[in-house]
């Protein structure tokens, strides 16, 4: 029996590391063209608007009905390669060539990987992404952009509507199963030019499992924190600016809180903790480990990358800097506040404003910069 209860201890902690490592050899690395597998691409599907007629248009922006699911077209999926893993298959010089097309916006040329966070246990369940990013993967040029989107932002659904993007998923998998990953693909597609081939998402209730498996994480602390809740945490009423070690409560608290804050905030510091953990990762050496223990996490995240990616990924993460990471929220004054005639808070985007704003990502500072730069403390 106690032999039993060994194994299965080890299991989980192997588990627990994989996905770790996992998430964060996303992080890790960007220095070479990635072994690519055959990944995922949706069509785009019309837009369907007239189902909905009595809403009330926003301002500056065109009507924006409520989203109905029943009354909508039905969402239509294909599986096919995309124009990036076509540009591998031919070989570096025709890949090369892809990044430097100029015919192509800046994250049109790059590997965009989806990262989801979910208050789903089961991640066969239908719910809502409240934590969702984009990883995109400049190998040529070795630099990647981690982009966050605020959940409420209000856009245009393919086939639905309009709604919050964090409702993406759950429509699309009502409406056909296995429908979820591919609209909400769609939508950032659709709606900001970004093409989406890969994606990870991960439940948050592993997330202190995680972080304590790796013996907690340095997070940056770069503007303070308080509110009624922090004292159990971190028995103090004020995260002040500095250098935290966190373990996996303190971390998944400080990722999550927004009671003073908002949204926005809460994304920019889950792209530091995002950091830490890679960080972490790194120090404790696990990136070699990533081909074994790849076999014992498949149970516990959802994924299509596979295990050539990964080890691919691994492999370059020890030459990949900090430096090389640009951070960017999506944020006021590029969405405004907005009621819906249902009367819900959402965030109209500003989509020229964005689009941009992405076109112009690699001139932005280093993730660990960016609130120095942009004052997002005050």
């Amino acid at each position: 029996m106690a032999r039993n209860e060994n194994r299965s201890s080890v299991k989980g902690l192997l588990r627990v590391l994989a996905l770790a490592v996992l998430c964060l050899a996303l992080l890790a690395g960007c220095a070479a063209p990635l072994a690519s597998a055959p990944r995922v691409m949706v069509t785009r599907v019309p837009l369907e608007l007239a189902t909905v007629s009595d809403a009330t248009p926003a301002p500056a922006v065109p009507a924006a009905p409520a989203a109905d699911p029943q009354n909508s077209a039905p969402l239509t999926v294909t599986l096919s390669l995309s124009p990036s893993l076509r540009a591998d298959l031919a070989g570096s010089t025709a890949a090369l060539a892809q990044a430097e097309d100029p015919s192509l916006r800046p994250l049109q040329r790059t590997r965009n990987i989806l990262l989801l966070g979910t208050d789903q246990r089961e991640l066969g369940a239908v719910g809502r992404t409240d934590t969702i990013m984009v990883l995109a993967l400049d190998a040529p040029n070795h630099r990647a952009a981690l982009i966050s989107f605020p959940r409420d932002i209000y856009l245009a659904i393919p086939g639905v509507g309009y709604s919050r993007i964090n409702t993406a998923f759950g429509f699309g998998e009502e409406r056909q199963p296995g429908g979820g990953l591919p609209l909400l693909m769609s939508t950032i597609e659709r709606n900001f030019g970004i093409p989406i081939d890969s994606y990870v998402r991960i439940d948050f209730s592993g997330f202190e499992d995680v972080i304590d498996a790796l013996g907690g994480v340095d997070v940056t602390v770069d503007c303070p924190l308080d509110d009624e809740l922090i004292y159990r945490y971190f028995e103090t009423y004020t995260l002040e600016p500095g250098v935290y070690r966190m373990n996996g409560q303190q971390a998944l608290y400080y990722a999550r809180s927004r009671k003073t804050t908002n949204d926005f905030d809460r994304a920019r510091r889950q792209q530091r903790v995002l950091l830490a953990m890679r960080n972490r990762v790194l120090d404790a050496n696990l990136l070699p480990r990533v081909p074994a223990l790849w076999l014992a996490m498949r149970d516990v995240v959802d994924t299509n990358l596979k295990p050539g990616d990964i080890a691919e990924l691994a492999k370059l993460g020890a030459t990949f800097s900090g430096s090389d990471l640009t951070g960017m929220v999506i944020r006021y004054p590029l969405v405004t506040d907005w009621t819906t005639p249902q009367g819900g808070m959402v965030q109209l985007p500003d989509l020229p404003g964005i689009n941009a704003a992405l076109d112009h990502i690699w001139e932005r500072a280093p993730l660990q910069q960016t609130n120095n730069e942009e004052r997002l403390c005050q």
